[in-house]
């Protein structure tokens, strides 16, 4: 249940959970939470990577991609590795092959190490074709093992989109609808009197605020501010324009750039 569901370990402590268990079967001893993740848990990983293991071993040829971010709250860096590829019955899987804190520096040799190690502990260090990534330095230590590489088709996407929304026509819209956006998630007062019009309007959509590491936010930004116009400009008039509306022109701009980010943000999903 817990590997199903991802639900805590500490379920096992819970009084709910508990009762529940010896309601159903009171001689029943629930494990602990340490036999869970010094026994269970391991168990459970090395039969799921065995059988996993004696897939991938069909295989001819393997892909990898790879994809390492820093956790900003802990500053601790994490990569994972997960591979694709098609077995003789042509069906295709994928699978997380690891994901874990990395603590050596991000430098070509050691990100090369890492990927060798990866790929001799899973038997297919002979089966790797490809690895995707968009990051200098995993290309850089690509270069290293001799295997191809394949650029993120998706970042790649998302970097076209960033590079437009910074046409000089396009930049100071986005600045403005941000600022209106943030205002509205700062002050309560303001979001209040939007929520209220918004239910008078059977309307119940909040405003949506782009960050720059999610692709395609910057259209789920704008998307959700179109759909909102009617109850978010009767707020802002009531509040007597705490930040400046958007003219007439930049509603027609934003629906027009909205059209044309529409097609990216459907390519990126899919």
């Amino acid at each position: 249940m817990i590997v199903k569901d991802l639900q805590p370990l500490s379920i096992v402590e819970d009084r709910g959970f508990r009762e529940l268990i010896g309601g159903l079967e009171p001689s029943f001893v629930i494990p602990s939470r340490f036999t869970l993740t010094n026994l269970f848990l391991p168990q459970k990983y090395e039969q799921k990577k065995e059988k996993f293991k004696n897939l991938i071993s069909k295989a001819d040829s393997v892909a990898l991609t790879t994809e390492g971010w820093t956790a900003q709250h802990r500053q601790m860096s994490y990569i994972f590795y997960t591979a694709h590829f098609i077995t003789p019955e042509w069906t295709l899987h994928s699978c997380l092959l690891e994901c874990g804190q990395y603590d050596e520096s991000h430098t070509a040799q050691h990100l090369q190490s890492e990927i060798f190690r990866i790929a001799e502990e899973w038997g297919i260090s002979d089966k790797v074709f490809s690895v995707t990534d968009n990051a200098a330095n995993v290309k850089a230590g690509l270069r290293l093992t001799g295997w191809g590489h394949i650029g993120c088709f998706a970042h790649t996407l998302n970097l076209v989109v960033q590079s437009g929304l910074e046409i000089s026509d396009i930049k100071p819209l986005r600045k403005k609808v941000k600022t209106i956006v943030e205002h509205f998630h700062r002050s309560t007062k303001a979001n209040n009197k939007f929520l209220e019009i918004q239910r008078q309007m059977s309307n119940d959509l909040i405003l949506i605020n782009d960050v720059v590491t999610r692709w395609n936010s910057t259209y789920f930004m704008f998307e959700r501010f179109l759909k909102v116009r009617e109850p978010l400009v009767a707020t802002l008039g009531i509040l007597n324009n705490p930040v400046q509306n958007l003219s007439k022109e930049e509603w027609q701009l934003l629906k027009d750039i909205c059209l044309i980010l529409k097609p990216f943000g459907q390519i990126t999903t899919e």
